[in-house]
Formats: structure tokens, C-alpha cells, sequence
């Protein structure tokens, strides 16, 4: 659907609003999602110490309101997600203009108010802070098909879980063995047969057609084909 992660969360958090939202980030785009029932958990420490960020705390930590942190982005930029923002406008200028002038609009509407080397940066990356605001604005009205018990899970996981682990290679998580069931489906090994000749090639064809369902696998120069019970290896 052309969305990113934090569109699809921005999206989520303003469609199911009722409900309690935490959203466990270090991205601070996020924080312009915050609302009455949606809230933003930042890692301290690694994972060991978190801080959960309403819109009190958001103005008590950086002076600005969560629909100003597109703003904030527009002017002072941000170098990890390649917004450019106004060239030599930091942190701090930034939200000294906003709690003037509140957004990147009212900022360009008052620009004579404003003098100097400040006026001329300003001045100068004016499409940079639009575009820049533009950017780091997170999608939250597109309408996406699913309910709440779509997101619903059971602690510890089921064995279905360990093997999409698996499958993508979530290699640390499949290692904590806490995280699982006791009890994981068994898997079946595969008995793994080599075709050396014409003739078992042929035997091979053969034996598939009849088959529902089969997996081809390519390397560089061998090919695997399973029907689920035996994996043939053509040499």
C-alpha cells in the first residue's frame, strides 16, 4: 500500500484511538502521534530502562506540543533520516521560533520579525523547510483492514510463531527458549535423495506430476526439489 513502519503505526494508533495505544520506539517521529489515548515508550538504556512520554511530558522535555514535531523537523532537520531541515537552524532556535510563531507556516508568515543571519538562513532553505516538514509528517488517515483481534497473541509463543522465527532468521529471539512453548510441533526430517542419471531424472518427472503440491529450490549450479517427504538433489 506504499505505506512505511511508522505510517502503518500512525495509521493503527488513529484508527483504533479509543483504545490504550503505547508505542515502544526510540524514533522520535513517533512523538507526533501522541494523543489522549496514544502514547510513545522510549528506551533509556538499552531495553532496561524505558520512559513513557505523554503530551505533558513532551512539553516539559522539549517545550513543544506533539503536532510540532513536524515542525521541529522542518526547521532544525533530522541528519538520521535525511531531512534537511534549515541549514545552521539547531534544536534550540527551532523551538524558540515555534513557541513564537507554533508552526513552519507561521514562522514564513512572520519572517519580518525576524532579522538578521536568523532572517537569511530562513530565508534561503525555505523550500528545504516545507519539504522537510513534509517528510517527517507520519501517514495516519489511510484506512487499513484489520480489528483488534488481528493483533491479539498468547505468552509464551506457540510453535507457529518460533517458526516464522525461524523462516526469517530471528536468530537471538529463536535462542530464548522462554519466549516458547514446552510443548513445539515436531519436524519431520526430510530424507534427502541424489539424481545422478537420466533415468532417475526421468523417474523423477515422473513422480512429481502426480504430486499437488511440490518446493524447487536453486543454488548456482544444483537444483533441490522436495514433494514434502524426500528432497531430491539433481547433480
Amino acid at each position: 500500500v506504499g505505506l512505511e513502519a511508522d505510517d502503518l503505526i500512525g495509521c493503527l494508533s488513529k484508527q483504533f484511538s479509543e483504545t490504550e495505544n503505547i508505542i515502544l520506539t526510540a524514533d522520535k517521529d513517533c512523538l507526533q502521534l501522541i494523543g489522549k489515548n496514544t502514547f510513545v515508550m522510549q528506551p533509556q538504556k538499552g531495553i532496561s530502562e524505558t520512559e513513557l512520554v505523554d503530551e505533558k511530558v513532551l512539553k516539559e522535555k522539549m517545550r513543544l506540543t506533539p503536532s510540532q514535531i513536524i515542525d521541529f523537523k522542518g526547521l532544525a532537520g533530522d541528519p538520521s533520516d535525511n531531512i534537511p531541515g534549515v541549514k545552521g537552524v539547531g534544536d534550540k532556535t527551532a523551538v524558540d521560533l515555534l513557541n513564537k510563531y507554533e508552526t513552519v507556516e507561521g514562522v514564513y508568515e512572520n519572517i519580518d520579525k525576524t532579522t538578521g543571519k536568523l532572517k537569511e538562513k530562513l530565508e534561503t532553505s525555505k523550500d528545504d523547510a516545507f519539504m522537510s516538514k513534509q517528510l517527517a509528517t507520519i501517514v495516519t488517515d489511510k484506512k487499513l483492514d484489520f480489528t483488534l483481534s488481528d493483533f491479539e497473541y498468547t505468552f509464551p509463543f506457540s510453535g507457529e510463531v518460533l517458526e516464522f522465527f525461524k523462516r526469517f532468521q530471528f536468530n537471538s529471539l529463536i535462542k530464548r527458549t522462554e519466549l516458547f512453548c514446552e510443548q513445539q510441533p515436531q519436524i519431520e526430517k526430510v530424507e534427502l535423495t541424489e539424481i545422478k542419471t537420466d533415468e532417475q531424472l526421468n523417474d523423477l518427472v515422473l513422480k512429481i506430476s502426480k504430486q499437488k503440491e511440490i518446493a524447487i529450490h536453486f543454488t548456482d549450479n544444483e537444483i533441490y526439489v522436495s514433494d514434502g517427504v524426500t528432497e531430491y538433489k539433481i547433480v
